[in-house]
């Protein structure tokens, strides 16, 4: 693979060089595959090198694949832009139920353990929610808020 990155920078595609020739595995197949087919080839490195030095118009094969590479690449970074543009947003549905929770467990714990008593102080006969079932919803409801792991620490694994 390296002798083939440094034909292709020879020839002048200096960044299919660098991703044949660098970490990148999976964009490296595909280069290696376009290659291929460009060239009329196999899609090994050394069926591609040889490729290029046989043919007088390798060079121009190699850099309109360079040209189409950097179309690709360049509609991929504003697909992930705008994905993180709308990853960025605040919606009801997306973020809204962590807040909503939160707000229902401290309004009925409002409910249940002050203003109950409080208004039952005075004469009236409201109905508390049972402490146990207080207990229950808030343990579900803050082991879903943090992710599952308490969960997993006291029911997972063992």
């Amino acid at each position: 693979m390296e002798k083939l990155a440094k034909v292709l920078v020879d020839i002048g595609a200096p960044v299919l060089g660098g991703v044949i020739g660098g970490p990148a595995g999976a964009a490296a197949t595909a280069v290696l595959k376009e290659l291929a087919k460009e060239l009329a080839t196999d899609s090994e490195p050394e069926a591609i090198e040889k490729a290029i030095r046989e043919r007088p118009d390798a060079s121009q094969a190699v850099q309109g694949i360079e040209e189409r590479m950097f179309n690709l690449w360049d509609k991929e970074a504003a697909t992930i832009a705008a994905l993180n543009k709308t990853e960025g947003e605040w919606s009801m549905f997306k973020d809204g139920w962590r807040s909503g929770l939160c707000w229902s467990l401290i309004v009925m714990w409002v409910w249940g353990l002050i203003f109950v008593p409080l208004v039952n102080g005075f004469g009236a006969k409201i109905t508390a929610t049972p402490i146990d079932s207080l207990l229950a919803f808030s343990t579900v409801v803050l082991t879903i808020l943090g992710g599952g792991h308490t969960a997993k620490a006291i029911w997972g694994r063992k």
